[in-house]
Parts: C-alpha cells; sequence; structure tokens
C-alpha cells in the first residue's frame, strides 16, 4: 500500500537514456514505476543507460565479486545473475520461497546471503547457480508475531550483521507501518548461527562505515505526504563491531525520516524526508562534527544512493510539476555540493542503486 502510494501520480517518462556501456559502467541501477521495472546500467557522471533487463517493479541490485544479482520480491520473489558483459542473458535465476520478500543480498564466507522481511529467515545461495544451501531461521527473534522483520546486510571487518526491525502495523491505519519495540542488531556466523545481538533503537537501517563500524539510523517509519504519516526525530549512531559499543547519538533529525544513506571514506550521506515529502541531504563528517545540506530544488522524495569513488549518486523521484522529471546526480560528499552541472534524467524513476 505505502509503496503504491509513493509511486501513483507520477509524470509519464520523456527521457531519453545516455549511452553508458555496462563493461563501463560505475554503477547499476533499478528504475521503477513500482508496477515495472528496469536494470540499466549508469556512468560516473550519474546518467543512466538505456534498460538491459525487464524487471519487476520492485526489485533491488546488488553486485558482488563481479556479478550483479536482481533481487525481485513482491510479485516475484527471485534472484538472478547477471553478467555485465552479456547482461540482457541471465546467468542463472533462482525462485525464493514465495512471500519472501528479499530485502539485501551480501556476499559472505564464498556465499550469497539474502534476509526476508516476509518470512522470518535469512536464506543461503550457491553463487555458482543460485542453489539454496540452507535456509537459517530466525523466528526466535520475532517479538510478538514472531518475525524479526530482517532488513538489510553488512559485512564488516570480516564478520556479517544483519538489521531486524521488528515492524508492525498500526491498527488504527491499517498498511501503514509502525514499530514499538526496540530493533537488533543480529551477527551471524559462517555457519548460520546467531552469534550475538545488540539491542538498537526501533526499525534500524544500517550502513557499513569504514573498517570497522556500522552506522545505525533508527526511528518511525512514515509514509511522506499522507494524511496518515507522523513526524518522528529520527537518529544517526555508530556501532563498532570490534568493542561492540553503540555510540552516542551523532545526529539528530529534525522532524525528519532518515530515507537512505551511503558511506565515502570519512563522510556519511544521508537522505531524509519529512511528512511534506520535502527532502534534503545531509553530509557529515563522521570524524568530526562538521556536516554540510543540501536541499534539491524538486524538493521531492529521494530513493537511494550509493557510493561513486570520491562522490555519491543520487536518485530523485519524479514530481508532477517538475520539468526533468525523475533523475539522478552526483554530489561531493564532503563538500555537500552537486557535481557537474545538474541532474540527469531518468526514464523511469530511480528505485534503487549501486556501486560497480
Amino acid at each position: 500500500m505505502i509503496a503504491l502510494l509513493l509511486f501513483a501520480c507520477r509524470p509519464e517518462p520523456t527521457c531519453d537514456p545516455a549511452w553508458v556501456p555496462p563493461e563501463a559502467a560505475s554503477f547499476v541501477a533499478v528504475l521503477s514505476d513500482f508496477t515495472v521495472g528496469e536494470v540499466a546500467f549508469g556512468s560516473s557522471l550519474g546518467e543512466v543507460g538505456e534498460s538491459v533487463l525487464a524487471v519487476s517493479g520492485d526489485t533491488l541490485v546488488r553486485p558482488v565479486d563481479g556479478v550483479v544479482y536482481v533481487v525481485e520480491r513482491g510479485t516475484v520473489d527471485a534472484v538472478t545473475a547477471i553478467d555485465r558483459a552479456d547482461p540482457g542473458v541471465p546467468l542463472w535465476q533462482t525462485a525464493l520461497p514465495q512471500g519472501a520478500n528479499a530485502h539485501d543480498l551480501v556476499g559472505f564466507d564464498g556465499r550469497l546471503w539474502v534476509p526476508c522481511q516476509g518470512t522470518p529467515e535469512v536464506l543461503v545461495l550457491d553463487p555458482a547457480d543460485g542453489a539454496v544451501l540452507s535456509r537459517i531461521d530466525l523466528a526466535s527473534l520475532g517479538e510478538g508475531d514472531g518475525n524479526p522483520d530482517l532488513d538489510a546486510a553488512v559485512v564488516v571487518a570480516g564478520r556479517l550483521f544483519v538489521a531486524a526491525q521488528q515492524l508492525h502495523d498500526d491498527p488504527e491505519v491499517p498498511g501503514i507501518l509502525f514499530e514499538s519495540d526496540g530493533g537488533l542488531l543480529v551477527e551471524l556466523d559462517a555457519a548460520g548461527g546467531v552469534a550475538a545481538t545488540f539491542p538498537v533503537g526501533p526499525n534500524p537501517r544500517i550502513e557499513a562505515l569504514g573498517d570497522h563500524e556500522i552506522a545505525v539510523m533508527t526511528g518511525l517509519f512514515q509514509f511522506p505526504g499522507a494524511s496518515e504519516s507522523r513526524v518522528d526525530d529520527d537518529r544517526l549512531q555508530v556501532f563498532d563491531v570490534v568493542t561492540g559499543v553503540l555510540g552516542p547519538v551523532r545526529y539528530a533529525g529534525d522532524g525528519e525520516d532518515f530515507f537512505a544513506a551511503a558511506s565515502a571514506g570519512d563522510h556519511l550521506v544521508l537522505l531524509t524526508v519529512d511528512s511534506s515529502a520535502s527532502s534534503r541531504v545531509h553530509c557529515l563528517d563522521m570524524r568530526s562534527d562538521g556536516q554540510g545540506e543540501f536541499r534539491f530544488p524538486t524538493g521531492w522524495a529521494y530513493t537511494a544512493s550509493r557510493l561513486l569513488d570520491d562522490r555519491v549518486v543520487v536518485g530523485d523521484r519524479a514530481q508532477p510539476d517538475a520539468p526533468l522529471g525523475a533523475s539522478t546526480f552526483t554530489i561531493d560528499p564532503a563538500s555537500c555540493e552537486p557535481l557537474r552541472g545538474g541532474p540527469s534524467c531518468t526514464t523511469l524513476d530511480p528505485y534503487d542503486l549501486a556501486a560497480l
């Protein structure tokens, strides 16, 4: 419901894709109107090329060891492996359990680990052929409904961590998610056992930060612009995987939901959106108190960001009265200033971006 509302009433695409040879690309993108989607490659300038693969509207992309893995969920639950040299012909495709709703895919210990939010498990796949090697049941970590609502996974200092969000439906507004329980940072060992759990705030979203830290963003999930949305001050903390300590609040949102983040050296680029769907980009120096801020002219909800070497590429969803429509652009993570002359249009909304 949330996603359908988010992508409703978007303008018709009027964009001609850029010329981006897949073998020379810097990132891979999923463009989507949430009904249909497509995979495309992008340049170091933030431009997105033509579609190379049709996918479902709710899809993620995750490069691991030179292979791009396409993670579909919703109407289709599957993982597809593609080679940049011939992306239109999949190397393999594996169906996931119905309703798995996979939320990430990472490489760890020579295998692919897929945390699911629809089912209380992490699926482990063979990267050679996509075979499901094991299903790690984490239902015991779920509060109340027996589902810990697994989200992103990161590998830091050779260790695997998964965020458990502990989400629940709002009983007064079905279909609008909220959380009442604190979340968990779950460490899994190579055998699939739970090595440790670390309590964090509600609805955690995580991003690897440097060689031994994890940025942990917590707070209410809201639907931007909906009459039922509620404003909550999200917060950012840093978890040290060596000491197992969750540090103090490094940044607190002012009526903002932390929508996405990307680490770039000593900086963390944080995308926020408030209840009126007005977005900002925050560039935080994680080794000091320095921070910058940039508000994109359309002021609409940002969808994703990932690191491109010394820059971050950001996806901006289409706004009905914006002349450019959906677009991507790059920013300097230190100065928080846009690079190049401005954004580049995309045929559909940039739904997910991942550096190659």
